[in-house]
């Protein structure tokens, strides 16, 4: 069972000034892509000085009382007085500029007061900076991540370092990196790219993704991120030796892939019709709707230091999958047809907050009765849902066992299903 990808680090290139025909605005720490700048100061260190004097010029929002802001094409930087009125805990700051829009809770916001002394709060500034990588960076950052996932990777719209801050009158930068609430990303694709997008990445500067969301509306992609970083939007193509683009589950297997929900055996092979066993399906359901548990394992039968563990406890908890026993849970035991569609049902009534429309009609299978009385009800909702089909003969095969191409291709369509 593959384990959860590894979160990017968290790069700190700094902003430039909002008007640049005042020289008295400071800068943050300069931009180390300008072979004319000065060295910038470590980000992650308690205290970053600006190299320029104190603060007098800042962002003005669109309406007053509000903390809506436009920035410029090309600004890099919005500062704005820690103690506008209307950064009173109660509004969200809502950030455009260009195909970028980021909307910053209050919470987070709040955040930022004790990084700095109380007394020094009046005269501070909020700064958060999108910075646009120049082409050559981005197109260099793109190969570093191609080469690490073993993918193709192709970004549809700007890749940008976000970062939030609290800047003092003295210059003195404290950064915040993670947040207590989610910051949400909206990333409009650019209408030029031939690249449909897979969805919102965090891209650390070693190249490793990390799958972040990929809600699609007519207003962009939406994702919602817990820490300051580099974003964008991306296409993330996978390909497996033993998964044509002729195989008929190769494009949920594509975009499990993408969402980094599924890997392969190896760097090159998927397995697609290897059986797949209860633990993993339990890790593959966990991944797949970002659960997670720190409570013990009751099952007797589950070894804490697998890493399946933390999965198995965490659907067990949220109602999605039970024992084979009270204390027994059956990791290796290889999964049933019928078992998946109560796990993927349960999953389903989870993740929608709701029954399915079709839960009440019985499936028309003609091994319908071969079906346990206690996954009836389940195989019906999941076969009417188009969650899962039968297996030629217009029979369902409860009993059968289930391969990893025919769990990629139900979860991604349960994704679908209960998509926002």
């Amino acid at each position: 069972d593959p384990g959860e990808p590894t979160g990017p680090s968290e790069p700190a290139e700094p902003g430039q000034p909002t008007d640049p025909g005042n020289p008295s605005v400071p800068v943050n720490p300069t931009n180390p892509n300008d072979p004319g700048a000065a060295p910038a100061a470590p980000a992650s260190g308690p205290n970053v000085v600006s190299p320029a004097g104190s603060l007098n010029v800042t962002d003005k929002p669109l309406e007053p009382g509000s903390l809506s802001f436009r920035l410029q094409p090309g600004q890099r930087q919005l500062l704005f007085p820690a103690d506008l009125a209307a950064n009173d805990g109660e509004n969200a700051l809502k950030i455009v500029r260009g195909a970028v829009e980021i909307d910053i809770p209050a919470d987070v916001l709040m955040q930022l007061r004790p990084l700095i002394p109380a007394a020094a709060w009046g005269q501070a500034q909020i700064s958060v900076e999108l910075d646009v990588l120049p082409a050559d960076v981005r197109r260099a950052q793109l190969e570093r991540a191609a080469g690490r996932s073993q993918a193709e990777i192709a970004a549809a719209g700007e890749l940008f370092d976000f970062e939030l801050s609290v800047v003092q009158a003295d210059g003195t930068v404290r950064p915040l990196k993670a947040f207590s609430k989610p910051v949400t990303l909206r990333l409009r694709a650019d209408g030029n790219s031939p690249q449909k997008p897979d969805g919102i990445y965090a891209i650390a500067e070693n190249g490793s993704l990390e799958y972040m969301g990929g809600t699609q509306t007519d207003s962009g992609w939406t994702a919602q991120v817990d820490r300051s970083g580099r974003y964008g939007l991306l296409r993330y193509d996978k390909a497996f030796d033993d998964v044509p683009a002729s195989y008929w589950a190769h494009e949920a297997i594509r975009r499990m892939a993408a969402r980094q929900i599924v890997q392969g055996v190896d760097g090159a092979s998927f397995a697609p019709k290897r059986d797949v066993t209860r633990a993993e399906f339990a890790a593959l359901i966990a991944r797949a709707l970002d659960l997670d548990s720190a409570n013990p394992n009751p099952f007797r039968d589950v070894d804490t230091r697998r890493a399946y563990a933390p999965a198995i406890a965490a659907v067990f908890e949220a109602g999605i999958a039970g024992g084979r026993s009270r204390d027994t849970f059956g990791p290796e035991d290889t999964l049933s047809r019928e078992e998946m569609a109560i796990m993927l049902m349960n999953a389903y009534r989870f993740r929608a907050g709701r029954e399915a429309s079709s839960a009440g009609k019985r499936a028309d299978f003609k091994d319908v009765d071969d079906v346990g009385k206690w996954a009836q009800e389940s195989v019906s909702a999941a076969k009417n849902l188009g969650l899962m089909q039968g297996r030629g003969g217009d029979r369902f095969m409860p009993q059968a066992t289930v391969s990893r191409a025919e769990t990629a291709q139900a979860v991604s369509l349960l994704l679908d299903k209960t998509a926002p």
